[in-house]
């Protein structure tokens, strides 16, 4: 759900117009005298209907910013924080990198050292931030290197990296795996379907609503799925994805469990979690969906040059499912679904597909019902298209 559009409950005062309102001014003076424009009493009136006229037009912005479904920008930032909620803010990307020096062996860098992608497009700054550590010990030549620009933006570059900062004896800097997603800056329609979560059901004393807003407020975190009991009465399961909407590296993972229930205070209540919750983190598992479409091209187009045109927008549209990844009943149930026909319905509009007769999702002609249990958390993933000419 998202932010109603219809601000149609302000619109009675459209009508108070600079004409109107003039009008209206004019109407109560005599008709005896002069009232054409230009007039001493029409050049009199003119300036205070404009100002008038300008009221209106800020009492509507008013009217409409009054409420949180019409609210926008700094005004619904007002109205839920009359609900304790803030809205996210951009974040920043942590990825890890590897460093070797001329003899080939891991460099040793300093931290706060500055290094660029290496990009046709606009480069990103990365800043070393810490050695990067597995089990608590530190790995030779590995370090967490935080992107300086907030947002979704440093979350994807993999590659060479170019030092900025002096850094002697270096031979080779790769940035890879990504730690700590980004995420980018709460829109309104998020912020406003968050607040209407928040509004519908009460956080309180270890609740389902309580551990879905201690997660989702860590940096990081793009969903949870809840499931409390899973393995007898104390336990909770927590799985995460992560900013990007895909699975949670173990580094995050970390995060997220240190902060709700540390491994070695397991139901001690160190963490957020109460006290007699033994709190279990984990991620959801890749599930590749592997789409098979038989289709009608027009004259002309190969099913490679199909192929790469809509690989990008099935692509996107898993990436919309599992935005709902997240999202669960009054019951707390959580469900998935990949319908073809919605596939159909995204696809027969693409002007080179003429007619689509089938699609196959992993082999069958069927629908998938993706598994989302406190056993196994299933994320769709795009896997390998195929385009048949019919």
């Amino acid at each position: 759900m998202s932010q109603s559009s219809d601000t149609s409950f302000a619109d009675y005062l459209n009508v108070y117009t600079f004409e109107y309102i003039l009008d209206r001014m004019l109407s109560q003076v005599p008709d005896s005298l002069d009232k054409r424009e230009g007039s001493i009493i029409w050049d009199a009136l003119a300036p205070a209907a404009a100002e008038l006229a300008k009221m209106y037009i800020e009492l509507k912005s008013i009217l409409i910013n009054t409420y949180p479904s019409t609210a926008v920008g700094q005004y619904l930032d007002l109205r839920v924080q009359e609900r304790g909620i803030s809205r996210y803010e951009a974040t920043y990307a942590v990825k890890l990198g590897t460093f070797t020096d001329t003899n080939g062996n891991p460099a040793e860098i300093p931290i706060g050292s500055r290094f660029s992608s290496v990009s046709d497009t606009a480069p990103l700054n990365y800043v070393v931030t810490a050695a990067y550590e597995v089990d608590g010990i530190v790995q030779a030549g590995k370090y967490r290197l935080t992107c300086e620009e907030a947002g979704t933006a440093g979350n994807s570059y993999i590659g060479n990296l170019l030092p900025i900062s002096n850094v002697t004896e270096l031979q080779s800097a790769l940035l890879s795996e990504l730690l700590i997603p980004a995420r980018d800056k709460e829109t309104d329609d998020e912020l406003y379907d968050r607040y209407l979560e928040k509004i519908s059901a009460t956080a309180f004393g270890g609740s389902v609503t309580q551990y879905r807003d201690w997660i989702l407020g860590i940096s990081g975190v793009g969903a949870v799925q809840v499931y409390p009991t899973w393995n007898g009465g104390g336990t909770v399961k927590c799985s995460i994805i992560g900013a990007d909407f895909g699975v949670a590296s173990q580094d995050l993972i970390d995060t997220v469990q240190t902060a709700i229930d540390p491994i070695l205070n397991h139901g001690e209540g160190i963490g957020q979690a109460p006290i007699g919750h033994s709190v279990t983190v984990t991620t959801a598992t890749e599930t590749p969906v592997n789409i098979s479409i038989d289709a009608t091209l027009e004259a002309g187009y190969t099913e490679e040059q199909i192929k790469a045109i809509i690989e990008p927008i099935l692509s996107d549209y898993l990436l919309s499912l599992r935005k709902q990844w997240g999202n669960n009943t009054e019951l707390n149930n959580y469900s998935l679904s990949l319908f073809r026909a919605n596939l159909i319905g995204i696809l027969i509009v693409i002007p080179q597909i003429l007619n689509i007769t089938e699609i196959r999702l992993n082999g069958a002609d069927a629908d998938l019902f993706f598994t989302e249990t406190a056993q196994l958390q299933e994320l769709p993933v795009l896997g390998t298209v195929t385009v048949n000419a019919q």
